[in-house]
């Protein structure tokens, strides 16, 4: 495709708009909240003169528009940080270990030392975008304390049942609650316990400010382990990175990839946390799949393509992802084969691409490949995205004015 920055930019440029306009609707629904506020405020003062039979309801009523409102603008909120980026994110997502960094190092020309691999286990702790540009560096984002005990050390105390989670850092240094574990728990206790055993090594780290860091600094900041295998702690603390580096792919323009913590890596909440990240961050999907061993399909394959409906329900995954089938060495034949399983499966994609990550010629070319797809679809995906989401909107807030206004 030629001038593929231009056409890119001009993606980017046409979503403008509608963020501006989405972005003028939150204000306003903002002020009819504020109105709303006031009324309720006013309500107390004349109580003693009105029949609380007709006043309680109408106070419930009122607090129920609120609730209305706010999820009005939640929702927009979201449409309008989607549309008003500045690049186009295209997310790489799969379980642990199929090789994401893999395909993102022969993708942007990094190493190990930038985008971490591992020989074994989980190596990614951090999520990280990672941003075209002409310089190599970094910006680190940090958990606040609040963002870390509700997002990192919660969802292990409600999926383990060991009661009420921590309410300050000094809390969660406390020792843990004993109980009776089945195998996949002790794994997850385990998990909980590292980052309650760290703790010294990251918390200066929690309500930190951005940092911009050096090319050299990366991995320390987003890998689970050295490159020796060593523990690393500082991603605990770590809420994104972005990386600005410049792609090999030429004139791609004003676009990023963004790598995700594998699932299945005994990370509570990775899968609402993957959802949350592809309904904010991320406008394509490559969903990536290491094949060996008989290329059999797993209930991990299924529940990922699952995840990315609930992710953004107005249109189904085939219409936004690619499946790429990471080809290994050891069976050349059960690619073929897992790729017929795919189908077999119901999961439906708009390619379904085969290719050996560690080949950087094979990934670049179809990279190519995606991005004119991404070209030629967008437009008109970005066009139902909004008007699934801002008119019904626009026809609940107008609900609520009714109901203010209108004498109800």
């Amino acid at each position: 495709m030629q001038q593929r920055a231009e056409t890119i930019q001009k993606i980017l440029d046409n979503r403008k708009p509608i963020a501006e306009k989405t972005s003028q609707t939150i204000g306003q629904l903002q002020s009819l909240d504020t109105e709303l506020a006031g009324l309720i405020d006013y309500l107390p003062k004349i109580r003693s003169k009105c029949d609380p039979e007709k006043l309680n309801p109408l106070e419930n009523n009122l607090s129920g528009c609120r609730m209305q409102l706010r999820d009005c603008w939640g929702d927009l909120e979201q449409l309008r940080s989607r549309f008003d980026r500045n690049t186009f994110n295209i997310g790489i997502v799969g379980n642990a270990r199929q090789g994401k960094s893999t395909f993102l190092q022969s993708l942007t020309g990094l190493t190990n030392a930038e985008i971490p691999t591992a020989a074994a286990g989980h190596c990614t702790g951090s999520p990280s975008i990672i941003v075209n540009n002409t310089e190599i560096y970094a910006e680190v984002e940090f958990y606040t304390t609040e963002e870390f005990l509700s997002d990192v050390i919660r969802p292990f105390y409600t999926t383990l049942g060991l009661g009420e989670s921590p309410a300050s850092v000094n809390d969660f240094r406390r020792p843990l609650p004993k109980k009776e574990f089945n195998v996949t728990q002790e794994g997850l206790f385990a998990e909980l316990k590292k980052r309650q055993e760290r703790i010294n090594a990251y918390e200066n780290l929690l309500n930190k400010q951005p940092i911009r860091i050096r090319q050299e600094e990366f991995r320390e900041y987003i890998a689970q382990q050295d490159v020796t295998g060593a523990p690393l702690s500082k991603w605990i603390a770590v809420k994104m990175v972005t990386i600005h580096c410049p792609f090999l792919v030429s004139d791609v323009g004003r676009v990023a990839v963004c790598d995700t913590p594998g699932l299945g890596d005994f990370i509570c909440g990775a899968e609402a946390n993957l959802v949350y990240n592809i309904g904010r961050h991320i406008d394509a999907v490559v969903m990536l799949k290491r094949v060996t061993y008989g290329g059999i399909v797993t209930p991990e394959d299924t529940q990922l393509y699952d995840l990315l409906k609930s992710a953004i329900p107005e249109f189904p995954p085939n219409e936004w992802s690619h499946f790429l089938v990471n080809r290994s060495d050891e069976e050349p034949n059960v690619a073929a084969h897992f790729k017929n399983q795919i189908i077999e499966k119901g999961i439906r994609t708009r390619r379904l691409i085969e290719l050996d990550c560690r080949e950087q010629q094979s990934v670049l070319g179809e990279f190519d490949t995606i991005l004119d797809d991404i070209a030629d679809n967008q437009q008109r995906l970005d066009d139902r995205l909004y008007k699934a989401r801002y008119l019904p909107t626009i026809m609940k807030s107008a609900v609520v004015r009714l109901f203010m206004f209108g004498g109800s």
